[in-house]
Parts: structure tokens; C-alpha cells; sequence
């Protein structure tokens, strides 16, 4: 039920582009997440926000934890 309940949020929110933007500009890696789970994370806030792909290497870089 909660990807049924996701895909109805995601379809239905006509401000979806501007708050995947704003999501991603507040999107950082967390201490116990793998980079796997924060990748996928970081590539649907770009593919939903039209972020620019000029900026994605910078904005990854500094979205990681300092560990890696």
C-alpha cells in the first residue's frame, strides 16, 4: 500500500519540479546511509527537478559524507 499511496502523491503534486529542487538543494548523504541509497536519491531529485547536469558532479561532491 505505501508505493500505491507514493505514486498518487508524486502524480498528483502540481509542484512537484519546484519541491524536488528544494529537496534537493537540502539533499546530503547521511553517516548511515550507503552511497548506493544516497545515489538513487540524489539521481530522482535531479531527474524530477530538471536540475542542470553541468551541476551534478560539483553538487554530488559536496552532498557526500567527508568519509568518503
Amino acid at each position: 500500500m505505501g508505493m500505491i499511496n507514493y505514486l498518487a502523491e508524486i502524480l498528483q503534486n502540481p509542484f512537484e519540479s519546484k519541491d524536488a529542487r528544494i529537496d534537493f538543494r537540502k539533499l546530503s548523504m547521511k553517516e548511515d546511509e550507503t552511497f548506493a541509497e544516497f545515489y538513487t536519491r540524489f539521481l530522482h531529485l535531479t531527474g524530477i527537478g530538471n536540475i542542470p547536469t553541468v551541476d551534478l558532479q560539483p553538487d554530488l561532491c559536496d552532498k557526500l559524507t567527508p568519509a568518503l
